[in-house]
């Protein structure tokens, strides 16, 4: 879900016993204030299955919501959202932004945009050889281009970067190879090399028996 969907949900859209919700509503600015308007396209309206860990997360969530409405009472304006703010009024997207700040930086995640996650959703789903169409019902895209390009994307990042590491084991190599060659120059001058890596028949067609006798013999 974008942003705008996940803070114009509400409670009365999530089914926990059915494991799912709907997206009937986000959060836009009109006319300069936040308010509560349908969804932009038809595709955007839709019924998002809920995986265990998101219903174990929101599960959570309501509890901690019930807490911040008891201690806020009588100052809490009751919206019936999810993701209001401390005193159950719409929340600024800004202020998810920086909230948002604030835990990557916690989490290690460097650059990563709160929108970021979205972009990770379908990189996964498409990963793990989810259908595109099923993708694209998921998030919302209007267009499964949409959805194929995302992907594209982030697939086109992870092979430079596996790139990057090949260039950096090429590189690795050539510092290593005036090295190696020193090694086995040293190797050979001690007769370590022609005496244990080589048997005195190579390039024969002999087997190694075969000279081992020879040796007897003489």
């Amino acid at each position: 879900m974008n942003t705008s969907g996940l803070l114009g949900l509400r409670w009365q859209d999530v089914d926990l016993e059915e494991a799912k919700l709907e997206v009937v509503q986000t959060l836009q600015r009109v006319g300069g204030s936040l308010r509560l308007v349908p969804p932009k396209t038809e595709d955007s309206a839709r019924t998002v299955p809920l995986p265990p860990p998101c219903m174990d997360a929101l599960r959570e969530h309501r509890k901690r919501q019930f807490a911040e409405r008891s201690a806020a009472w009588p100052d809490w304006e009751d919206h019936g959202l999810v993701f209001p703010t401390r005193r159950g009024t719409p929340m600024e997207p800004d202020n998810l932004r920086r909230s948002w700040g604030e835990i990557k930086g916690r989490a290690g995640l460097g650059a990563t945009r709160f929108h970021d996650l979205r972009y990770t959703c379908v990189t996964l789903l498409l990963d793990l050889r989810t259908p595109p169409h099923v993708v694209r019902e998921i998030v919302g895209h209007s267009d499964i281009e949409v959805t194929m390009t995302i992907y594209a994307h982030v697939s086109l990042d992870e092979k430079r970067k596996a790139l990057r590491k090949l260039g950096g084991g090429a590189r690795l190599m050539w510092l290593l190879s005036p090295l190696l060659s020193n090694a086995l120059s040293a190797l050979r001058s001690r007769d370590i090399y022609a005496g244990q890596w080589w048997w005195s028949g190579a390039g024969s067609n002999r087997r190694p028996s075969a000279f081992q006798a020879d040796a007897h013999t003489n």
